[in-house]
């Protein structure tokens, strides 16, 4: 009977231990995340801060609200302070930015397999809808910098915006009091008018404003065939992902904090206090 009781002391012991030893990592490299968030810049040549482009973006709201000239002056800083590229080393989540989305790498190859999506590294190379995480680590294709954009612009700003898929390239369209307007923030290209508002003359103007850029051939996606706007935001774009990543973002910090609380209960279970023991 004794004997008994000390395995299943021993086995408390143990499992508090683990629990206590796995939640602390997890918390400390959150917090960690937290501190030093993920921020690939000066290894990619990127002039512009983060927190500097920020600034300048807050800058411009309060001059001119939530107008085109803001829209266009907003587009133009996100092109500036990321580049327009996608290093696979550095396209997953970090452990310490987000060790659940971390870990959802590791199920990559499962989740082609069984039919569940069609993109092989849906997490080893994620697209957030965050722009805390999308736009700070400092590059991104076009679709995620569209992303990135419209998450800025909502909850920074209130203004709504939605992603425009072209021919191959993905930009923003956003709604303002002028109306609507486009704007590609992976090249800081914009012009006053929405989607359905392209003719001919202005599908030459946006032509122009491409040549201007590394990447003129762009500007032909906009009478491109098959052409839509993805309602509702970032939502609209992956919405199982979306829910993914901001449940993500609030476990990272309580599943930690809920197994420190399990293995100091079961801590306290092995070794209860004198109080406790004398009563």
């Amino acid at each position: 009977m004794e004997r008994n009781r000390s395995r299943r002391r021993a086995l408390r012991s143990a499992s508090a231990a683990i629990l206590l030893g796995i939640g602390s990592i997890l918390l400390l490299g959150t917090v960690w995340g937290a501190v030093y968030p993920n921020d690939h810049r000066e290894r990619l040549g990127v002039r512009l801060a983060y927190a500097d482009a920020i600034e300048k973006m807050d800058r411009l709201h309060r001059e001119s609200k939530s107008g085109y000239e803001f829209l266009a002056g907003a587009t133009r800083t996100y092109a500036a302070a990321i580049r327009y590229v996608w290093p696979k080393e550095h396209a997953r989540v970090g452990f310490t930015d987000n060790w659940i989305l971390f870990g959802c790498g590791y199920l990559d190859p499962w989740l082609v397999s069984s039919g569940r999506t069609d993109v092989p590294n849906l997490f080893r190379a994620f697209q957030s809808t965050d722009y805390t995480r999308g736009f700070r680590r400092g590059f991104g294709i076009c679709s995620q910098n569209a992303l990135g954009l419209i998450d800025l612009l909502h909850r920074r700003y209130g203004v709504l915006s939605n992603v425009v898929s072209l021919g191959g390239h993905v930009v923003v369209e956003a709604e303002s009091p002028s109306g609507r307007s486009l704007h590609d923030p992976s090249l800081g290209v914009s012009v006053p008018f929405g989607l359905e508002e392209i003719d001919a003359r202005r599908l030459e103007q946006i032509r122009h404003r491409y040549e201007e850029t590394p990447f003129p051939r762009l500007g032909l996606t906009f009478d491109a065939e098959g052409n839509s706007r993805e309602s509702d935001g970032v939502r609209g774009y992956h919405p199982t992902l979306y829910r993914i990543e901001r449940v993500s973002d609030w476990l990272k910090w309580l599943a930690p904090l809920l197994l420190l609380g399990l293995g100091r209960r079961l801590s306290k279970r092995v070794h209860p206090s004198r109080e406790s023991t004398a009563s």
